[in-house]
């Protein structure tokens, strides 16, 4: 059955996926996961030359090494391809390996529990948390984001048991774990995860946000650097939030960027005229989201301290005031918005260029 399936499979990537160097990495990634299907031999033993696991390895080696020679695909040409079907194909191939990754390892601990116990030392998980670890390590860097979590989920529950709570792989795994789940988009386990402390916790929250950002994927980026505690905060969370504001605020989203710059408000404490501009920025999107009260007390707080810091004739005082003439204009208070506007045209209004920057 395992031989039937393994040459299906072979026939589903070779009809469904166009792309060379995807089917490559893909069939020499579930190589090295077969090759691990039958219980491992005894120590110094070799599989059988009879063993079925090797005649699923010289299908998997032969189409590998196929397409390592081949320059093209057979449906490259082909612009009939469902890429649905395909997609769906090729989940079920991921899931059987998946299904069977759990499976042997389960298997694998059944055979260690059997072998006789003389002291301590034989305890089965002395022998299966580093194999879960090898294989973890592995499939994470193969990009199998859902094999490695199925292995270091095992490492994190039955480490501590044995070597209780602070094991000296626990970080490294809590890390592979954490991007993980964000790879796969389960933010459940996620959220937990990223509340518990581990060395290069920040760092790591840092690059998954800003990878995220940079594909793209600002909503799930946003969602890590917002948390929703004190405890999901990290140190480098700031300069990726500044990045996400810009980028709603330049996109018209202003309901994301509000999310953002109100936390960024009350979470952060940076220089004063960082915090201002932000505020303004702030009383723009209120503006742009017709909350005019709220647009009024951002925009005025921010005018009064900066004519404080600043004095009346700095171009970022002229900034404060274009605005707070626009959302007066907006709330119909045109005696308001006149007196405003007169300020901008005083004499003063050309002297911020030459005083100060």
């Amino acid at each position: 059955m395992q031989a039937n399936y393994v040459r299906s499979s072979i026939r589903r990537i070779e009809a469904n996926t166009s792309d060379l160097s995807r089917k490559l990495d893909f069939t020499i990634f579930l190589i090295s996961q077969f090759l691990q299907l039958l219980p491992h031999p005894p120590d110094g033993a070799a599989l059988h030359p009879d063993s079925h696991i090797l005649a699923h390895i010289e299908d998997w080696t032969k189409y590998a090494g196929k397409l390592v020679t081949s320059g093209e695909t057979l449906h490259a040409s082909n612009p009939n391809i469902d890429h649905e079907t395909m997609e769906a194909q090729m989940e079920q191939v991921k899931r059987f390996v998946h299904e069977r990754w759990d499976d042997q390892e389960d298997e694998y601990l059944k055979q260690l529990k059997e072998l006789p116990w003389r002291t301590p030392l034989d305890h089965p998980d002395h022998k299966f948390i580093p194999f879960l670890r090898e294989r973890a390590f592995h499939a994470f860097e193969a990009k199998d984001f859902a094999a490695a979590k199925l292995s270091l989920q095992k490492i994190l529950e039955r480490s501590p048991r044995i070597y209780g709570p602070h094991f000296e792989w626990r970080d490294e795994t809590l890390r592979m774990l954490l991007i993980a789940c964000v790879r796969l988009g389960d933010w459940d386990e996620a959220d937990i995860h990223m509340c518990k402390q581990f060395k290069g916790r920040d760092q790591t929250m840092e690059d998954l946000t800003m990878d995220l950002y940079l594909r793209g994927k600002r909503d799930d980026a946003a969602r890590i650097c917002l948390g929703g505690s004190s405890g999901k905060r990290f140190i480098g969370r700031e300069a990726v939030m500044d990045l996400l504001a810009m980028s709603y605020f330049r996109d018209k989203q202003w309901n994301e960027a509000k999310k953002i710059l109100s936390d960024l408000m009350f979470t952060e404490q940076p220089e004063e005229n960082i915090r201002l501009q932000r505020l303004h920025n702030l009383a723009e999107v209120y503006l742009a989201l017709k909350e005019y009260e709220s647009a009024r007390k951002c925009c005025m707080s921010v005018l009064e301290e900066r004519e404080k810091r600043l004095g009346q004739g700095h171009i970022l005082y002229f900034q404060s005031v274009e605005l707070l003439v626009q959302i007066y204009e907006k709330t119909g208070d045109s005696d308001e918005a006149a007196f405003f506007k007169d300020l901008l045209s005083t004499e003063a209004h050309s002297l911020p260029f030459l005083e100060k920057n």
